[in-house]
């Protein structure tokens, strides 16, 4: 069996590589690089020290000026060679693993598709079978049905991968003008004859259509997403998260999405007028609002919107008749005059509640009896339990109560059952017990038969052999000595 070939990491390799060129260790995508180019530089340090003429420097402190100056007159040419080869190294570097990255997450992107596909025929059949009495649409589903049985997924793969990179690294003149290097080739020259320029120009729209739904799923996108976000990374454009980032980042999302709705909901809120008079003066509508504490809680106990619904409103000691006095008269309550305008101001509707007419009533004045609360409330139905009625119904009739009659029933029905089936299972016994008694009887008769068979005389040639074989036979064999 040949060696197996030993995987290459270029992450590590391409990190190593950006580390040295730019003795940047805290911006490192993975973190043991830190340490194997933290090591290295200190290597390479410690070989300069030992190269450097000037070396004194560090015994002599006088001198280490004089010598920092000579040291920045000179202009040394290898250091420059060694960055762009380094450079040229990077960028080789970043293309094939940009490449390795494109070429696993496509795999990703064509096993979203197959089973996009899969679901996407599902759909189409369920919208046929639902738009029956509508032959246009029933026709175009029939087409898209078809168009579905020739995509392939090879293509589709291709297209939805090249066009994503293209959309999200030269979707702007300037990044067309100036393309990233970390790029193939084959993406930034697109020929004009590749799938994913003439995918969609050359498609019908029954195929297009479906194309895109297909590549619009959640599958395809979010396999497309890794693919972007993978790519990112190994440029260095993002850094990937920890788990405490995540947290954190998930955590100020929901923050996020928990203001806009409150700030919805206040807009709306706002939009049906609730709000609309808080900046008013209310003092000139005195009148018109429940002023104390007293008759708010008795206005919301009539107008059921107290804080507790499941009490009855009880009877005030302070009430009086209403029928006795005249209703007092209030400008607020007066029909408004032709030339006012109706737009001229904006009352608060949840405020408060007010009484239409006057607002005192008497001692015997009944709110449960009352035409408004009548109906705006429903009667409770003050129905007796199972049991309460059962008993009544007892006393009343007797054994002749139609419950009582039903328990005997069911009570008789599940005696016959269960006598039926004890009859049943009994039978079955008694028919097992029928073939075992055979079975026994059978095995007797053979019993008996032997027995008669062997009482009965022999054949006198038999009686010979008998008596021949209880013989004793006289030894006549030969004696062998060794």
């Amino acid at each position: 069996m040949p060696p197996q070939k030993r995987k290459e990491n270029l992450l590590w390799k391409l990190d190593m590589l950006e580390a040295q060129a730019s003795k940047d260790l805290q911006n490192t995508r993975l973190v043991r690089t830190q340490f194997a180019a933290h090591k290295k530089l200190n290597k390479d340090k410690k070989r300069e020290r030992q190269a450097n003429p000037h070396q004194e420097a560090f015994a002599n402190p006088q001198r280490a000026d004089l010598i920092a100056q000579e040291i920045q007159d000179q202009k040394p040419t290898e250091p420059v060679v060694i960055s762009s080869e380094l450079q040229e190294d990077i960028r080789a570097l970043r293309v094939k693993l940009v490449e390795q990255k494109i070429f696993h997450y496509k795999k990703a992107i064509k096993k979203a598709i197959k089973a996009s596909k899969t679901t996407e025929a599902l759909k189409i059949n369920k919208r046929i079978k639902k738009e029956t009495e509508n032959p246009e649409k029933v026709k175009k589903h029939e087409l898209e049905k078809e168009a579905l049985k020739t995509v392939d997924v090879e293509l589709l793969k291709e297209v939805q991968s090249v066009r994503a990179i293209r959309k999200e690294f030269l979707g702007t003149p300037e990044q067309r003008e100036s393309p990233p290097d970390f790029l193939p080739d084959d993406i930034v020259t697109l020929p004009e004859d590749a799938p994913a320029a003439t995918y969609y120009k050359n498609a019908s729209p029954a195929l297009e259509s479906v194309s895109q739904r297909i590549c619009g799923t959640n599958a395809v996108r979010e396999a497309t997403k890794s693919m972007l976000d993978a790519i990112k990374f190994s440029t260095k454009l993002v850094k990937r998260e920890t788990a405490s980032q995540i947290a954190k980042r998930k955590k100020k999302e929901q923050n996020e999405k928990r203001k806009a709705a409150k700030a919805a909901a206040k807009k709306a809120a706002a939009s049906q007028g609730d709000i609309s008079g808080d900046d008013e003066d209310y003092s000139k509508y005195d009148n018109a609002l429940a002023a104390s504490s007293d008759e708010e809680s008795e206005g919301e106990s009539i107008l059921g919107t107290s804080k507790t619904p499941d009490k009855k409103a009880s009877k005030s000691d302070d009430e009086e008749d209403s029928d006795n006095e005249q209703p007092v008269h209030d400008d607020f309550f007066a029909l408004p005059d032709e030339n006012q305008s109706e737009n001229q101001y904006n009352l608060p509707e949840l405020a408060t509640g007010y009484f239409s007419g006057g607002s005192d009533v008497e001692d015997d004045y009944d709110v449960d009896n009352d035409e408004v609360v009548k109906e705006a409330t429903v009667q409770r139905k003050n129905r007796r339990g199972q049991r309460a009625r059962r008993a009544i119904y007892e006393m009343k009739y007797g054994k002749k109560a139609n419950h009582l009659q039903k328990e005997q029933e069911n009570q008789k029905r599940k005696r016959e059952q269960k006598q039926i089936e004890f009859e049943q299972r009994e039978a079955k016994r008694r028919a097992m017990g029928i073939e075992k008694k055979s079975k026994f009887e059978q095995q007797a008769e053979k019993q008996r038969k032997h027995q008669e068979e062997d009482s009965k005389p022999l054949h006198p040639s038999w009686e010979a052999k008998k008596k021949l074989s209880a013989q004793p036979v006289k030894f006549e064999g030969k004696k062998i000595v060794f």
